[in-house]
């Protein structure tokens, strides 16, 4: 599997997918010991959360023969900086 991603599935079709994104300002941040806020661009959250929600879709439909409509809760946490990736 490739670094940074992670998946829990689960027979009923329920799922958990999370990817790792990184901080646009982590390295200015260092850098100029500035506190800069967390920076995500844009390209990540299009290509990734959408391709995190059909890897669910996917699984639940092929593998749980889930159908119908799906609850979906997706968030955005930031990790401390000594967290593993």
């Amino acid at each position: 599997m490739a670094e940074g991603v992670a998946a829990e599935l689960h027979t009923g079709g329920a799922g958990v997918f999370a990817l790792w994104v990184p901080d646009l300002n982590r390295e200015l941040r260092e850098d100029t010991g500035r506190g800069l806020p967390c920076r995500i661009g844009e390209l990540w959250l299009m290509v990734t959360v959408p391709s995190g929600l059909r890897f669910l879709a996917c699984y639940a439909r092929d593998y749980a023969y889930a159908s119908g409509d799906a609850l979906i809760r997706a968030a955005h946490l930031l990790l401390s900086p000594g967290a593993p990736r």
